[in-house]
């Protein structure tokens, strides 16, 4: 079945993520696909939401700031639409807009996701 196939799709990308941030071009390649199949699937905004924001440490980490920035827009979004626009994780995300460089999520993809190619290990 196709859905089935994209379910196990998804969760391929989801692990290659990790597998690959370490060359963040190709992780977010994984990213970009992933968040295409859960649109597909009709999934819950929460789970896009989680992709956008790995999305926009890949583009961060890779010096595509322009592109991050637009991966933190479609995180922003979807935690609205997750939570609503009044809720405190709506709110913390667009606010993650007026410092898109120093914030929690930069800094975290600056220090956890960066690791040598060397230590890029495929199973």
């Amino acid at each position: 079945n196709a859905n089935d196939e994209r379910l196990t799709e998804i969760a391929k990308l989801d692990d290659a993520i990790l597998t690959w941030r370490c060359i963040p071009r190709v992780a977010y390649n994984a990213a970009y696909t992933r968040i295409q199949l859960l649109l597909q699937e009709g999934r819950s905004p929460v789970t896009l939401a989680r992709t956008a924001l790995d999305a926009y440490q890949l583009c961060y980490m890779a010096n595509e700031e322009a592109e991050a920035l637009g991966w933190l827009r479609v995180y922003a979004r979807y935690k609205e639409l997750s939570y609503g626009p009044e809720s405190q994780d709506a709110q913390e995300a667009v606010a993650l807009l007026s410092n898109p460089h120093d914030n929690q999520y930069a800094l975290m993809a600056r220090m956890r996701f960066r690791k040598p190619a060397s230590e890029c290990v495929v199973q």
